[in-house]
């Protein structure tokens, strides 16, 4: 054999040997590649699901920009028509208009986008009297109800019609007293309030209307009505208004005085009904809007405002004429503090409103239109009105001028001049602490004075206090539940309702001098006697009278004759009249 045949079989026995018999490696998925592939596919997902929220985000964004931009421009027109609502289709179609044009849709978010806002930036939580002067009271008689407007009487637990006093009292029980104190007659009713009208008593529930015949000492029920929600009411020499609430739109329709106002939320029916209470024969007008309405009567239209927030908070305000015919709608930035914030003056309507979306300068302000022939803006004051992020707690308006209180630190008292509606302006302003809640204007010897009845900064107390204008007259007289027990004028467990009920309060003006009533406590009566030409002390307790303890408000004084009455939840108490 030769060398390199032997060589030759030495490399293919060794081959054989050692290199045939070696086993192929299997292959084996090691731990770590397995988690780097998952997270690498995780990550794609997410990186997907990021790219996709965002090209959807940017078309929902461009959508509310579109639906923003065509809300502005609506909502920038500061009066429209009043649309007639003639069928049931026509209110679906105007629903389906309505969350067509303003409901935004939301955004969403990506599981990166929300990872990286919780890595990097943390969870966070979030912190009138109608331009007319007050009612000239004859000598020793003081029976009507403190209202917004002269001759437009408003509902309340007492009335008094000179001859006779009438209550509805404790139990829901509806009584009539003569002027000698005595009890004639009395029934069950299921109102709270009432008004009267010649031998006609109407009581006013939350859910109801009765109207009793008083005759030859008996009540008889002769009229009745019942409804969702009760509103307001007025009273204007026979005629009765009266605004009540359905929830269920679409079954108290009547399409053939039914209006809305073309902007607000469609989610209540308000129905303005008018009741000639000689005949007793009823007519309405129904207004499609929301369910947070406030109610203003003139001498010569009705208006009901209505609060919408959609995209930004607006009011719009519907008006109608006396025979409750539409004449049109109104809008304006913002909400309304309450029926005071609207007056009618010279065929000019002003309203007074807070946004509180907007910067500080333009928080508050007041809207004046025309309404003698077709409704248009006239003029708005924008800004001055309040500093910071002072809102409105109280509005006045006589005649010209209108007087807005505002609050956040301090009580800056406003007196504005709307004599050219065109351009309301400032024309002065006084800074107190605390605030008045409630404005009452009064006129002595041709000059005009301004009540306030409100609150001291520390919230724990409430004053009264007296302006010339802007100019504060003397001290406030503090009425404080922890303070000033060591003084005779201490008064105690204090009823705010005085503070928020302009129904609640008694006025009698004589010897150049203005007294105010009101249960100041759950169980005494009190007079203030105002003395405007007092220039430390012009406030004091003039008499205080014990009460039947109650937490509900039944209590009214009446002056009659010289003979002062007051009605407690359990009765009627008389009193002579000191002066």
């Amino acid at each position: 054999m030769s060398l390199k045949e032997f060589n030759r079989n030495l490399k293919r026995e060794y081959k054989d040997t050692f290199q045939n018999s070696t086993p192929k490696k299997k292959f084996q998925l090691k731990w770590r590649y397995a988690f780097g592939l998952a997270i690498g596919c995780l990550f794609l997902l997410l990186l997907i699901d990021h790219l996709y929220v965002q090209i959807y985000n940017h078309s929902i964004e461009s959508y509310n920009e579109q639906l923003k931009q065509k809300y502005y421009e609506k909502s920038s027109e500061s009066t429209s028509k009043l649309v007639k609502v003639t069928s049931l289709e026509e209110y679906q179609v105007l629903i389906k208009q309505n969350q067509a044009e303003y409901t935004l849709k939301s955004t969403k978010s990506s599981f990166l986008s929300t990872l990286f806002s919780l890595s990097f930036t943390g969870c966070t939580s979030g912190n009138v009297n109608d331009g007319m002067a007050p009612p000239d009271y004859s000598p020793g008689d003081s029976y009507q109800t403190n209202v917004q407007t002269v001759g437009i009487d408003e509902e309340d637990v007492a009335k008094c019609d000179g001859e006779y006093i009438y209550t509805i009292q404790e139990d829901s029980t509806l009584n009539v007293y003569n002027l000698k104190g005595e009890k004639i007659v009395s029934t069950l009713t299921q109102g709270n309030e009432l008004l009267i009208y010649k031998n006609k008593v109407i009581t006013l529930g939350e859910t109801n209307i009765e109207i009793y015949s008083f005759e030859a000492e008996n009540l008889t029920k002769i009229w009745s009505k019942t409804f969702d929600k009760f509103y307001t009411s007025r009273l204007k020499e026979d005629t009765l208004y009266v605004v009540i609430g359905f929830r269920n739109v679409e079954k108290e329709l009547d399409y053939a005085s039914c209006y809305y106002d073309n902007f607000s939320n469609l989610s209540w029916l308000q129905s303005i009904m008018k009741l000639n209470l000689n005949t007793l024969e009823l007519s309405q007008t129904q207004s499609i809007s929301s369910s947070e309405v406030y109610c203003y009567m003139s001498n010569s239209a009705f208006y009901l405002a209505s609060y919408t927030c959609f995209i930004e908070p607006l009011t719009s305000i519907s008006m109608y004429n006396e025979a409750l015919e539409p004449v049109g709608a109104m809008r304006v930035r913002g909400n309304l503090l309450n029926q005071f914030s609207m007056d009618e003056y010279e065929n000019h309507l002003r309203v007074v409103s807070t946004d509180v979306t907007q910067n500080a300068e333009e928080l508050n302000r007041i809207t004046i239109f025309n309404i003698q022939n077709q409704i248009q803006e006239t003029g708005c004051l924008k800004s001055g009105i309040g500093m910071g992020r002072q809102v409105i707690k109280s509005v006045r308006f006589n005649k010209n001028i209108c007087y807005v209180v505002t609050y956040e630190i301090t009580d800056p008292l406003y007196e504005i001049d709307c004599s050219d509606p065109k351009n309301p302006i400032i024309v002065s302003s006084y800074k107190a602490p605390g605030y008045s809640s409630y404005l009452h204007t009064f006129t002595i010897e041709e000059k005009e004075y301004i009540l306030g009845l409100g609150y001291t900064d520390s919230g724990q107390s409430t004053k009264i206090s007296l302006y010339r204008s802007t100019t504060q007259i003397g001290n406030d007289f503090i009425i404080s539940q922890s303070k000033y027990y060591d003084k005779p004028d201490f008064i105690g467990d204090i009823d705010l309702n005085m503070f928020h009920n302009h129904k609640a309060l008694f006025f009698y003006q004589s010897n150049n001098n203005l007294y105010l009533g009101a249960r100041v406590e759950y169980d005494s009566y009190v007079f203030f006697e105002i003395q405007v030409d007092n220039e430390e002390e012009p406030i004091h307790i003039m008499k205080r009278l014990d009460i039947p303890f109650s937490k509900d408000n039944y209590s009214r004084a009446f002056l009659v004759n010289g003979q002062l009455y007051l009605t407690t939840s359990k009765g009627l108490d008389v009193y002579e009249k000191e002066r």
